[in-house]
């Protein structure tokens, strides 16, 4: 199967990617996004060397939602669903979540942090902040309508009729939340942070915040990289080995081999 092609087995369960062997991955996308889309560089390479399952988040992509009653908790929730599904919701994995994924990323760790093996959040917030609520506020699907008919028909093509709905939905979800403090994040025995030197969206002193309340974890600032360090080739010589070395810590401990990145330099 080619790891772009996704699957919906069964009513309720998000369409998502599943491909590959070994470790399982779990990769979650960013907002106004799919699974493909935000992982189209690094997602081909992961895939070659470890189960990537990527789903699309509730709402987005080819995933069923109430839009109107659409939370954080409610992507995580359809999450789970896909995990028990695969006989996974009790397994070792590694999860991968960028943005609004990291978001959910960090609901879904805080429920069971032992089930974890590793986690990587990649342009993460952990509470709203007045960068991440100026950001949210550029998203005005009107405007994009309006001035931009190439990202409007891209969003048409992802999402369906419905993108401007989920547009507005996840502007107020990130005025509003994640509602997370960093010290719960302590419980995470593995923990890698990721965020462009530019990304004008995050507030770059919260990743310290968390640094400073779990000893444990790591902090990667991609030079020269905005908000979307995973959508650049340009930055998967950095991102890349930097997440095959979360997960092959892991892997080497339970005896499982790995092949070395292909975009490591």
């Amino acid at each position: 199967m080619s790891w772009a092609k996704k699957g919906r087995p069964s009513d309720g369960l998000p369409a998502f990617v599943d491909v590959g062997t070994g470790v399982p991955v779990v990769a979650l996308h960013g907002g106004l996004s799919t699974g493909v889309d935000t992982f189209r560089i690094v997602g081909p390479e992961l895939a070659a060397r470890y189960r990537f399952i990527a789903p699309d988040l509730a709402g987005h992509g080819g995933s069923p939602a109430d839009i109107d009653s659409l939370t954080h908790d409610v992507m995580a929730d359809q999450v789970e669903s896909m995990l028990t599904y695969l006989h996974l919701s009790e397994k070792p994995l590694h999860m991968l979540g960028f943005s609004l994924g990291a978001a959910v990323a960090m609901v879904l760790a805080l429920r069971k942090p032992d089930r974890l093996a590793s986690l990587t959040l990649v342009a993460a917030n952990t509470v709203p902040t007045p960068v991440t609520r100026r950001g949210a506020a550029e998203i005005q699907p009107q405007e994009i309508q309006r001035d931009r008919p190439r990202l409007a028909a891209a969003l048409e093509r992802l999402h369906g009729a419905r993108w401007p709905e989920l547009a507005d939905r996840l502007s107020l979800l990130w005025h509003e939340g994640p509602l997370i403090a960093p010290t719960q994040l302590e419980a995470i025995s593995s923990l890698l942070l990721i965020v462009g030197d530019r990304d004008p969206w995050i507030e770059h002193s919260q990743q310290h915040t968390i640094l400073d309340a779990c000893p444990r974890a790591r902090l990667l600032v991609i030079p020269d990289a905005d908000h979307f360090v995973l959508g650049a080739p340009r930055h998967a010589r950095y991102t890349l080995p930097a997440v095959c070395s979360m997960i092959d810590d892991h892997a080497t401990e339970l005896g499982v081999d790995s092949p070395a990145p292909r975009l490591g330099a």
